[in-house]
This record gives structure tokens, C-alpha cells and sequence, in this order.
């Protein structure tokens, strides 16, 4: 799997870099969002726990994909930034 970035753009404001890229696997699975967060975190130099992979687009039975992702500063303000999932919620009548 190789990662090519094709534009990397400083967010000041959200202390956080956008970075995009174009990822090739030939003869591959489509890589998860857990290896493509560390791929990015290979290329910039970074730690895995501060990369947000926002979306990995690709055509069917293409080996290639596009990939839009944020490397933030430090883990406390990707928490703050980043959505979160809701907690799940019992049904009325639902045992637990």
C-alpha cells in the first residue's frame, strides 16, 4: 500500500493539518481506516492516535482510492474537534 499526498493545508484555528491524498493497494483488500491512519501518520510524522480519517473514496474494483484525513496537534483536541458516537440508547420494553 502506498500513500502519495497530494495537498497538505494548515488549519491554525483547529490546530490541525487537512491533508489529502491518493492511496494505491494493487492486489489488495480495501485497506480499513485503522491502516490508512497509519500510513498517514508514517508519511507526516505523527502519531496514530491524532489522525481522523474523514473518507476513502473509491470506484468498484479499482485498486486505488482517495483519501481526505486531519493530523491534529495532540489526542485532547481531536476529542474536542471530532464527533463522537451517541451512546447507544435501550428500547422501551428492551431487557437489559
Amino acid at each position: 500500500m502506498q500513500l502519495k499526498i497530494t495537498t497538505q493545508t494548515e488549519g491554525p484555528l483547529l490546530k490541525r493539518k487537512h491533508i489529502v491524498g491518493q492511496l494505491e493497494f494493487p492486489g489488495e483488500k480495501t485497506p480499513s481506516n485503522k491502516d490508512v491512519s497509519a500510513a498517514i501518520a508514517k508519511a507526516t510524522g505523527a502519531n496514530e492516535d491524532v489522525v481522523a480519517v474523514r473518507r476513502i473514496e473509491m470506484s468498484f474494483g479499482a485498486t486505488s482510492a482517495a483519501v481526505d484525513a486531519y493530523v491534529y496537534e495532540s489526542k485532547e483536541i481531536l476529542l474536542k474537534t471530532e464527533a463522537r458516537p451517541k451512546p447507544k440508547v435501550a428500547k422501551v420494553g428492551e431487557a437489559k
